[in-house]
């Protein structure tokens, strides 16, 4: 078993490029992985660049300008991004205050469930491991809403 893995291993990796590119990857992803909080804005930045400049090339190719191009580009960019506001701000907002007022309701809903299990399935829960379940929630829910 291990000779076959080493083999695999030996045939996969024989080339020296593709060693280093598998480790490149692996690095890639491990930085990603923990900067990705950190890096978000400058990838964002990346993908939009590559776009802006290859609508920027393309204009150019048509008999446009480069400054033309340019200022075209970037309208474009501001208008797409303004439209993007405009339509997604309320939508967002829209969404939250729905959230926020079904909340209750899945409280609720829970809360009865809950209460219903020791009546359901009496042999897997008791009424006494519920209450547990509703004094620790009570405690531990306020602690976990003030870590936001």
């Amino acid at each position: 078993m291990l000779e076959e893995l080493n083999n695999l291993f030996k045939k996969i990796f024989s080339n020296e490029e593709t060693l280093i590119f598998a480790l490149l990857l692996c690095i890639g992803f491990l930085i990603i992985f923990f900067l990705g909080n950190i890096l978000t804005p400058f990838l964002m930045s990346l993908i939009f660049a590559y776009l802006l400049i290859g609508m920027q090339k393309r204009l150019e190719a048509y008999g446009l300008n480069s400054t033309v191009a340019l200022i075209f580009t970037y309208s474009f960019f501001l208008l797409i991004g303004i439209a993007l506001m405009v339509w997604l701000v309320p939508l967002v907002y829209q969404q939250l205050q729905s959230l926020v007022l079904e909340i209750p309701k899945w409280v609720k809903t829970f809360t009865v469930f809950i209460q219903t299990v020791p009546e359901n399935y009496p042999d897997l829960v008791s009424s006494d491991q519920i209450t547990t379940f509703f004094k620790a929630s009570q405690v531990k829910l306020p602690q976990f809403l003030r870590s936001f």
